[in-house]
């Protein structure tokens, strides 16, 4: 089999030992060769050229033109669907610190189900608030609640979660759960957080936020004498859900349910008011308003109180969570009042 010779190769001359690199190919079998001892290019026959293939060649190959490699297609962004997930989980990561030893945790709700939420959040140490939330968390996402010190752990916190689904028809009744986070049980805890993908420490809320309760056991029939005793008393009118007596009738088709707290909408003179006697006037109002709608029956009501520094926003809020007649607020955009509003559903 004929040796292969190309531009570039390193050869031998067999019948005088001399090395050199192939510089050209001048055809019929013969090649220019550089002799690199004395610096000179000669003809050789390529019967008189043997290969030096473990010597890399001196002179560059002198390549053709290439054509430009096709680049790969993007590749597509792959967004998280939830299939079968896990529910809404708290994981708490750790922060540690320069030794290595845990500072504290990271503590975030995760919604690993396919539905967008609304939810109350609450920290308690010794039945005290120290934090609290109020948040709409879409679907697989994750909100970052509090951070809890290391040393918390052995006053076992307590973590009060209440959370409503939205549908299209609304939000769902309410679900509430109180997490009592204790440190023999914490540690064993230590998995791969959904989302966050990261280890830390996770514990179930809810495993499903659908409506998963148990249909009423049938009651026994009763027999005829029992029947005709329970159906002998004249018979109470329901009440409607939302009952308004008859003399609010009136006060109840004429309340307007918003109320705008901008300062300028509830008293005429405010240029010589600080900022501390504005919030008070408008809390004051505010208080009076869902006092009110509360009275009246009414099913939701908006509060305006436009964006700012959220001062005002915060304290409707931090007010609204506490009331036993306020099933759920949402501060989000709407096509009337922005971002400005607050809507407000009551029992």
């Amino acid at each position: 089999m004929s040796t292969l010779f190309a531009i570039g190769t390193k050869v031998k001359l067999v019948n005088t030992g001399d090395t050199g690199v192939i510089t050209d190919l001048l055809g019929d079998g013969i090649f220019s060769v550089l002799l690199e001892d004395i610096d000179m290019e000669i003809p050789a026959f390529a019967d008189n050229l043997e290969r030096l293939d473990q010597h890399k060649a001196n002179a560059s190959v002198v390549k053709g033109k290439q054509s430009k490699p096709i680049p790969e297609p993007p590749k597509p962004v792959i967004q998280y669907k939830i299939l079968t997930g896990k529910g809404l989980l708290i994981a708490f990561l750790p922060i540690l610190q320069a030794d290595g030893s845990v500072k504290s945790f990271d503590a975030f709700l995760i919604n690993d189900t396919p539905y967008d939420v609304i939810f109350e959040f609450e920290w308690l140490l010794h039945d005290n608030i120290i934090h609290s939330i109020n948040k709409k968390l879409n679907t697989a996402s994750t909100f970052s609640l509090c951070n809890i010190l290391n040393q918390d752990l052995s006053d076992s916190p307590n973590l009060k979660i209440n959370c409503w689904r939205i549908t299209t028809q609304g939000t769902d009744p309410k679900l509430s759960q109180t997490l009592r986070v204790k440190p023999k049980t914490f540690f064993n805890k230590l998995t791969t957080a959904p989302l966050l993908n990261q280890q830390a420490y996770v514990f179930t809320v809810f495993s499903s936020l659908e409506n998963t309760k148990k249909d009423t056991p049938t009651k026994k029939e009763d027999d005829l004498r029992t029947y005709t005793l329970k159906n002998a008393a004249p018979l109470k009118p329901a009440q409607p859900a939302h009952y308004v007596p008859i003399h609010d009738l009136k006060a109840y088709a004429e309340f307007v349910p918003e109320i705008d707290l901008h300062i300028e909408k509830l008293v005429a003179d405010y240029s010589k008011m600080d900022n501390a006697a504005i919030l008070k006037v408008q809390f004051k109002h505010f208080e009076a308003f869902l006092n009110k709608a509360i009275r009246l029956g009414l099913p939701r009501v908006f509060v305006i109180h436009g964006i700012g520094k959220g001062t005002l926003k915060d304290t409707i809020a931090s007010y609204l969570i506490q009331h036993p007649d306020v099933v759920t607020f949402k501060n989000e955009y709407h096509h009337k009042y922005g971002w400005g509003a607050t809507e407000v559903v009551l029992n």
